[in-house]
This record gives C-alpha cells, structure tokens and sequence, in this order.
C-alpha cells in the first residue's frame, strides 16, 4: 500500500531546514515523516476517534471538519488540457487528513460488509450540501485505506443538523455489520 503522505515529509523539511538537505539515516527520515504527519493533524482542525464495540461488531467514529463545496462530488474532480480527471489539491488534502485520522483508529481491521454513516453541522441552511454527494470522496478514501471495496458497503446519511454557533464538521460512522 502507498503512503498515506507521499510528499508530506518532503514538504515537512524543506519549510523546516534551511539547508535544503533531507536527513541522511534511515531513522532522521522515519523521525521527519512521524513530525510532518503529526504537525498535518495539528493543522487540520478538530477531530475525535473513538472504539464501541458490542459483542463482536466493531464501530469507529469520525469527526473532522468540513472544508465546504470542495469534497462534493460536484466539485472534487478535475480534467486537465487531455481530459483526463484528477483529483483537486483542496478536496485530496481532505482526503489525506481524513485517511490520518483512518491511520490511527482501528478502521484497518473492519471486515466486510461495513456500514458508512454521514451526519453534519453546518453554519446555516444556504451552506449546507447534499450529504449524499458527499459519499463519493469519504468512501473512496475509506476504501484506499482500508481496503474493502465499495460495493460492500451500506452507506446512510442523516439529516443535516443546522447550528449557528458550531463549527461545521461531519461525523463519520463506520462500522462492522453482523453475518
């Protein structure tokens, strides 16, 4: 599997090292790349983990911020001059922020099937989106780290709750489905 920050601790030295240089050992490298992933959730905002289980069934609870329109489906992807798509540097930052947040809960030992659940806070009506366009980019990072496909997945989504006074931010929900 690649990295989840493939240029993170690249970027990390040269903000932070004047001379330019990247570290020589093997354990300054492995030290930079454990400082640039913990300084990009220091950056990212609020965000909480937390474990249920019941009996056998594991779920893992996200909350991140929501950066806006950027990681609706409507406006994640790109084309370039070609028309190929990509993915746009805005909505791929959220994506790595999420999948650090995926690093250090117990996600990576889910089993398939799973259920997806997406609620948000948002600051008024006008700026909240359709949480279903949102599934898209939360499922495909899930799926990159985690490595259970899509299709076994049940996905829902709630209401959007509208609070003024909040920080807008969604919560994530993932959880081990019974056989």
């Amino acid at each position: 599997m690649k990295a989840a920050y493939p240029n993170a601790s690249r970027d990390f030295l040269r903000a932070n090292n004047p001379s330019g240089l990247e570290p020589q050992s093997k354990s300054e490298r492995v030290k930079a790349k454990k400082v640039s992933k913990s300084s990009l959730l220091k950056e990212s905002g609020s965000y909480s983990l937390s474990l249920e289980r019941e009996g056998r069934k594991k779920t893992v609870t996200i909350k991140i911020d929501y950066p806006g329109s950027c990681i609706t489906v409507n406006h994640y992807l790109g084309r370039t001059r070609t028309g190929n798509l990509y993915v746009k540097k805005e909505a791929q930052e959220w994506a790595d922020e999420l999948t650090a947040l995926l690093i250090q809960s117990p996600a990576r030992y889910l089993k398939a099937p799973i259920k997806v659940n997406i609620s948000g806070v948002f600051k008024n009506a006008r700026q909240t989106p359709d949480i279903h366009n949102l599934l898209k980019l939360i499922c495909d990072t899930i799926q990159r780290y985690t490595g259970i496909n899509d299709r076994e997945y049940k996905t829902e989504t709630e209401i959007p709750v509208i609070d003024k006074f909040q920080q807008p931010h969604l919560v994530i929900t993932i959880e081990e489905l019974s056989d």
